[in-house]
Parts: structure tokens; C-alpha cells; sequence
């Protein structure tokens, strides 16, 4: 009983973002990300695009940006990538990715 109860609260969050996923870019829309293993809602906020398709070009899962900029001439953008940890504690992949980023930049 527990577990409907759980599951039916998930879905009321989670539908009104579902309904928002299509290929038009809207404002303050947003979608869910999904993986092995793993799902998260996210949304843009105001004023904002959220984008699936620029992302997957990009090699991100997301992308989001101010609507009154475009992709490529905007100097802010939010990349989002998401993925299972597998054993690795948070605090040994950020070590590790902050020093790949040291590296390349």
C-alpha cells in the first residue's frame, strides 16, 4: 500500500513535466532524464529554454539557456549530464573529474 501511495505522489509530479516534452522549444519547460538505473526530473526555469536535441549534439543530456539568446550566442549555458556513479563515492569522481577539467582548461 505503501508503494501506491509513494508512486501515485511520483506521478502527479511527474506528469505535468511529461506533458511538456515535445520538439518545440518552450519556456520554463523541462522533461526527465533517464538512465540504467536512475531517473530525474528536471525543469527549466522562467525565461528559459530547455533542450534535448542541441544537448545530444552537444554531448550532454540537456542543455538550457536563456530564450532570448540563442544556443550559440549566448554567453550562459547549463550542460547536464547524468549517470550512475557505480561504486565510486561523489567524492572520488569529483576529485577526479575537477582534475580532468584542470587539465583540459
Amino acid at each position: 500500500m505503501r508503494r501506491i501511495k509513494i508512486l501515485s505522489g511520483s506521478l502527479l509530479f511527474i506528469l505535468p513535466l511529461l506533458a511538456t516534452q515535445d520538439d518545440s522549444q518552450k519556456e520554463g519547460a523541462g522533461g526527465i532524464v533517464v538512465g540504467e538505473g536512475y531517473a530525474i526530473a528536471l525543469g527549466a526555469p522562467p525565461g528559459w529554454i530547455f533542450e534535448t536535441k542541441l544537448a545530444l549534439q552537444r554531448g550532454a543530456s540537456v542543455v538550457i539557456y536563456p530564450a532570448d539568446e540563442g544556443i550559440d550566442s549566448t554567453p550562459v549555458t547549463i550542460y547536464v549530464n547524468v549517470f550512475a556513479l557505480q561504486g565510486v563515492s561523489l567524492e572520488a569522481w569529483l576529485t577526479q573529474d575537477i582534475a580532468e577539467l584542470e587539465d583540459e582548461y
